[in-house]
This record gives C-alpha cells, sequence and structure tokens, in this order.
C-alpha cells in the first residue's frame, strides 16, 4: 500500500525525533562540561554542530573545517550575555541573525540552527513559527507536488510558496500537535522521500535518516527542560 504522510510522522516519531533532540542537546552538555560558560569552543559547536557548513567540500567529501565562519563564534561569544535575555525564540533568531548573516558563509540553515542551540541553552524553542529553509524547503516543495499528484485533498501548508517562517497553525492539520522544530526537521530529513511518498517503504525512510541520525545511535543524553510528546 502507498505510504501516507501520517504515517511516514509516525515513523520520525518513532527513529528519528529523539536523536533530533540529543544531537541539538549535544551543546548543553558541552556549555555543562565548561561549567556553564559560553566560551569559543561552546560557539564552535553552536555555529558548526554536526552541520555541513562545518567542512569544506573536498573531493566528495567534508574533510576539514571552513575558518571562515569564526569571526561568528566570536560575536556570539561577546553577545551571549545579551542574548541570554531572550524569552523568545522568534526574537533570538531575528538576533543571531542581525549578528551574523553578513558574514561570508552563513545562510537561513545556520542562523536557524545556531539559534536553535543557543535556544536549548536557555529553554527557549520553537513554537509559534516553522522556519522552513534549506532541506525543509525542498521537502515542502516536493511534498506539495506529491499531494497534488496524488490527489490529496488540500493542505493548509500548500499555500507556502517561498522560504521562510510560517505560522505553526499552517501545519496543524497535518501534523498535529508535532512541535515546530520536529516540522522543520522531518521536511528537512525527509526532502527527498517526500517527493515520492506514495512509493517510499518503511525500510527506505529509515535508510534515509542514516547520515542523520537515529534512536539507535543514541547513548547517555543529558536533556535541557524539553519534554518530547
Amino acid at each position: 500500500m502507498p505510504m501516507t504522510l501520517a504515517e511516514a510522522i509516525e515513523i520520525y516519531k518513532t527513529y528519528r525525533a529523539y536523536a533530533f533532540l540529543a544531537g541539538v542537546n549535544n551543546v548543553v552538555c558541552l556549555y555543562k562540561e565548561h561549567k556553564w560558560v559560553f566560551d569559543k569552543r561552546v560557539a564552535d559547536y553552536v555555529i558548526y554542530g554536526g552541520h555541513q557548513n562545518r567542512y569544506v567540500k573536498q573531493h566528495g567529501y567534508y574533510n576539514y573545517k571552513n575558518e571562515t565562519l569564526i569571526p561568528a563564534e566570536d560575536i556570539l561569544v561577546r553577545a551571549f550575555p545579551m542574548l541570554k535575555t531572550y524569552t523568545d525564540f522568534d526574537n533570538l533568531y531575528d538576533e543571531v541573525k542581525r549578528l551574523i548573516y553578513r558574514i561570508k558563509g552563513i545562510n537561513d540553515l545556520t542562523v536557524y540552527d545556531a539559534a536553535l542551540r543557543i535556544g536549548f541553552l536557555l529553554g527557549v524553542f520553537p513554537e509559534k513559527k516553522v522556519y522552513i529553509v534549506a532541506g525543509a524547503w525542498t521537502g515542502i516543495k516536493n511534498l506539495k507536488k506529491e499531494l497534488v499528484k496524488e490527489k490529496e485533498e488540500e493542505k493548509d501548508f500548500q499555500t507556502i510558496t517561498k522560504p521562510g517562517r510560517f505560522d505553526a497553525s499552517l501545519f496543524k492539520n497535518s501534523f498535529g500537535s508535532m512541535d515546530s522544530m520536529f516540522i522543520e526537521d522531518f521536511l528537512c530529513v525527509f526532502h527527498n522521500e517526500l517527493g515520492r511518498l506514495s512509493t517510499c517503504t518503511k525500510e527506505g525512510l529509515l535508510k534515509s535518516m542514516e547520515f542523520h541520525g537515529t534512536h539507535k545511535k543514541i547513548k547517555d543524553c543529558y536533556l535541557y527542560n524539553y519534554d518530547i510528546y
């Protein structure tokens, strides 16, 4: 039988959501190890994390650090006392973007990932908006085409025509109570598969998650102020 969006979401929740949390939450573990001091090592993880921007592609592999982004680390270290005062993620994102977006090599995804990791340090998470950039934007485009092809009932998020951030209410009919950051991650991780969802299998979706990480790869995780589902 064809895979449905609802089934793909359940596979994501079962095999990926905690791995995503653990990956982002690594910055909290590092922050704790550094005695709650936001220094260059913590800023390095905030900027790069597991994202490919950390490495420059050479001979088909990302194998050495992109030094052009180091100024962003210095900026965030200096700005962190001010960033700690934010209690709303959207405002935090705007400030992080204002601080580092002008640096060569920084893009919307880098800003979102950095703001998300800083947000985890502060207990501030995306709630009102879903951020649709990079892979998530590709995922939305592919999913919209697939739903039209399969003559599925039109979803609210099908009104999205460009990257950006959008009210979480646009996704409620399809994603239910799923939090904004999980919706973004789902769309990003499955961005290719969403264009051929009707022919996907559970095994195919699990294989697509191997690069990003699944629950099987999680060991101990120090979760800061966040409960999933």
